[in-house]
């Protein structure tokens, strides 16, 4: 998201008395009010200790973070659980710094140990105990391997084949873009998707012939190379897709580390299970099956579907969590916190016209509170408009922005503007400040070799090893930057 921001950085300039000293201020968004549950949200956090697997379906805005939250903070201090004992997951690692911002504010207390996590995150810190207690055989301690490194084995193997005789089969029609970062990128998100679901370049090879890819047997050739570079280059490092799959081996190679995990862990809370990929749920069985856990889903929700996430797969949650057939209780929330009648209107209607699996109908019920000055807003409108290219979206994104602030007397600060990918993103800063109109972008939503301070470092690098790149232009950016 891009949020375009008014000279003061989105507040309210005051003047600052001459002479007056600095002071520190107050987070502005405080996380340790009591907030006031509504009825299904109340029925989701009074589930008494000793139920077992609880399932928090839900549609956007229906408060599912809040109830994890509550009933963690609920389980400790009613129930008595040590919060260190608790498992707290979230898809990203802005979803996981939240809820953990929002359960240590809440219980007014430090932790020793991060309550929550990222699943990437959680899996690692599976390996790295594994490998302290000397059950899985590193040479060096585990590491996670980067996408810029990821990016350059590719691109070293890539450019090996390159060679006179050394050629993949690659398509011709591939030919010219066998050198791209956009093909490296797409060769990446296949073997992530290969180690996601434990296949091997001789499954890969099978499917090819299959569905007649012949790019898939080339792409096989190269995965299999690219493994074998890591398993003697760097035996230590591990994917980020693959450091699920890995930790799901250890458990099963070694019962007794996965019996002490299921021990040790009191209460497993899960946000968001529509974004985890299929590698994701079995470690969810793995760690949660009969045990104390409860789990937020929105299937018609997904973000991370290019990452492999399988929201069809929570509706198998209950065969997972209960393979003994035992009981998974359900309690879908259903009031609209944050949605407008007209916002939620319009989801409603988008969400249905997805198709729905078992058990998904009770993530789409919004409902209007009770209390209409409980939602955030009164009024609220949704628009779509049909722009003939992609200038004319830019402009009418700067006119709808200018006419927001100028005329209805918005703050720039509270305008967002989300598109699709980063090369949009970049696009539309551009446009935006040669209109005139601060934008700031999120430091997660910025690549790290876009960044001010990056860029001009990596410039000089790249005229350092070859000066022939050093034009008028980038003499110029080099000097007006801050190493200039």
């Amino acid at each position: 998201p891009v949020s375009p921001q008014s000279a003061t950085g989105g507040r309210s300039a005051r003047p600052r008395p001459s002479g007056s000293a600095l002071r520190l201020l107050p987070p502005r968004t405080l996380h340790n009010a009591v907030p006031v549950l509504t009825a299904d949200q109340r029925a989701a956090v009074d589930v008494p200790h000793g139920s077992g697997p609880v399932l928090i379906p839900g549609a956007p805005g229906t408060g599912k973070s809040t109830v994890l939250v509550e009933a963690a903070v609920r389980r400790a201090q009613r129930d008595g659980i040590d919060p260190e004992r608790m498992l707290i997951l979230a898809p990203g690692r802005l979803a996981a710094d939240t809820l953990r911002d929002r359960f240590t504010a809440r219980l007014d207390r430090s932790l020793s140990t991060t309550p929550a996590r990222t699943w990437a995150s959680y899996a690692f810190d599976l390996i790295r105990r594994a490998k302290a207690e000397g059950i899985l055989p590193l040479p060096r301690p585990p590491k996670l391997l980067s996408g810029p490194e990821q990016d350059l084995i590719i691109k070293e193997l890539l450019e090996g084949h390159a060679q006179p005789g050394l050629e993949l089969p690659w398509p011709e029609d591939l030919g010219d873009a066998l050198q791209t970062r956009g093909f490296r990128q797409e060769v990446r998100q296949l073997f992530d998707r290969i180690i996601e679901s434990g296949r091997t370049a001789e499954d890969l090879v099978v499917l090819a012939r299959r569905c007649h890819r012949p790019d898939w047997v080339a792409a096989a050739a190269l995965y299999a190379e690219y493994r074998d570079v890591l398993d003697l280059r760097m035996p230590e490092s591990f994917d980020p897709a693959g450091i699920i799959t890995a930790a799901r081996q250890i458990f099963q190679d070694e019962p007794d580390f996965l019996a002490a995990e299921r021990d040790r862990l009191q209460l497993v809370l899960v946000d968001d299970m529509q974004e985890a990929n299929p590698a994701v749920f079995e470690l969810l069985a793995d760690i949660a099956a009969g045990k104390e856990a409860l789990i937020t889903s929105s299937p018609d929700t997904v973000v991370q579907g290019f990452r492999g996430a399988r929201p069809d797969l929570v509706a198998e949650l209950p065969r997972l969590l209960a393979p003994a057939g035992g009981t998974v209780l359900e309690r879908p929330l259903r009031t609209a916190h944050r949605h407008t009648p007209a916002v939620a209107d319009a989801w409603l209607s988008v969400a249905g016209r997805i198709s729905s699996r078992a058990g998904g109908q009770s993530a789409r019920r919004l409902e209007q509170p009770q209390n209409p000055g409980s939602a955030e807003g009164a009024g609220g409108t949704v628009e779509a408009h049909l722009l003939p290219s992609p200038v004319h979206e830019l402009r009418y994104v700067a006119q709808r922005i200018l006419e927001a602030q100028l005329r209805d007397g918005r703050d720039l600060g509270d305008i967002a503007v989300i598109v699709r990918n980063g090369g949009q993103l970049s696009q539309l800063q551009r446009y935006l400040a040669g209109q005139g109109i601060p934008v700031r972008i999120p430091v997660a939503e910025s690549a790290v070799r876009d960044e001010v301070a990056v860029r001009p470092l990596l410039d000089a690098y790249a005229v350092a090893l070859d000066p022939a790149v050093l034009t008028p232009e980038a003499a110029v950016a080099l000097l007006t930057s801050r190493i200039g």
